[in-house]
């Protein structure tokens, strides 16, 4: 696809290209996730070949170019500290999410959108309630500014829980096996979790609690209290 950038200047911002890097070859996955991946210029500050764009299509199509996605700011250790929710950005979602052994729950929301705000404080609430449950991890992450490596985000807020697959903290039935166990379940993070959508239309807290209970792998242990 050829584009005008002086016609469609928010291309560039979506791409995150920058006018003086034009002309510009741009790979684009948008199968599950924009990740963007821009071609050096050429000697001269021309286009690539034809046999260099090729060669980067095939080296990014099968994962070896590692894409780029936009992120802001990591927060900082003690900011994060003070909130039972861990706030994610681009840069932190994808070891975050993919956790093994723990189930980790990831709102998407954007500043305009009121449901979201609801939702937000809602979950800030189940987050407070969950405090001490080494089995789970709830978090938030912000979008436009940030993206989702692995995940295509359209509509907000979208929540989605990313089950644990190496879980070390028992289940709730006796004799159920791990789901490393099972046929076909992934047994580490580095191959990735398969994420499950929130689709209920009542999002209150005990909609969201029945929505963690029936999804997520681990179980929570009350904590023990020593004298």
């Amino acid at each position: 696809v050829e584009v005008d950038a002086s016609q469609h200047p928010t291309v560039l911002t979506y791409l995150g290209v920058k006018r003086a890097s034009l002309p510009a070859f741009v790979l684009l996955d948008t199968n599950r996730s924009k990740a963007v991946h821009v071609l050096p210029a050429a000697d001269g500050g021309g286009l690539p070949s034809v046999h260099v764009v090729v060669s980067a299509l095939r080296r990014f199509v099968s994962g070896e170019i590692r894409a780029a996605f936009a992120s802001e700011p990591e927060p900082e250790v003690a900011e994060q500290a003070r909130s039972a929710m861990r706030v994610l950005v681009g840069s932190t979602y994808h070891t975050a999410a993919h956790e093994a052994a723990v189930d980790v729950l990831v709102l998407f929301h954007a500043p305009w959108c009121a449901h979201c705000t609801a939702m937000l404080s809602t979950l800030h609430q189940l987050a407070a309630d969950h405090q001490g449950d080494e089995g789970l991890r709830v978090c938030s992450m912000k979008m436009p500014g940030n993206e989702a490596d692995g995940l295509a985000v359209h509509i907000f807020p979208s929540l989605f829980l990313f089950p644990a697959v190496d879980v070390k903290l028992g289940r709730g039935t006796p004799g159920e096996p791990a789901p490393a166990a099972r046929p076909g379940y992934p047994a580490s993070a580095a191959m990735g979790k398969e994420p499950v959508l929130f689709t209920g239309v009542d999002r209150a807290l005990p909609a969201l609690e029945r929505f963690l209970a029936q999804h997520r792998r681990t179980v929570h242990a009350p904590l023990m209290i020593h004298s």
